[in-house]
C-alpha cells in the first residue's frame, strides 16, 4: 500500500487522468499515514486477506491496471460492465 501510495504521490502515471486533481497530494499524505499507523489485528481468518507477491496476476486486471475483488467477482469490474 505504501509503495503504490509513494507512485502516486511522485504523479505516476498521472497524464493519463486528463486532469490535475488539486487536493489529491493532501489527501494521500492523509491515506499514508493511516496506512502506516494501521496496526492488524490477529487471528487465522486474517491471514488470507490481501493477495501476497505471487497472487498479484490473478487479483488485478492487466487492460485496465486495477484490483479486482477475486474471488468475490468473476474478474474486472470494467471489463464486466
Amino acid at each position: 500500500m505504501l509503495h503504490a501510495t509513494t507512485l502516486t504521490l511522485s504523479r505516476h502515471r498521472w497524464n493519463e487522468l486528463g486532469y490535475t486533481p488539486s487536493s489529491a497530494r493532501g489527501h494521500l499524505r492523509q491515506f499514508e499515514a493511516m496506512v502506516e499507523s494501521f496496526a492488524p489485528a490477529h487471528g487465522p481468518d486474517l491471514a488470507t486477506g490481501f493477495p501476497g507477491p505471487d497472487e498479484r496476476a490473478i487479483a488485478s486486471c492487466s487492460r485496465h491496471r486495477i484490483l479486482s475483488a477475486l474471488p468475490l467477482w468473476d474478474g474486472c469490474f470494467l471489463c464486466h460492465r
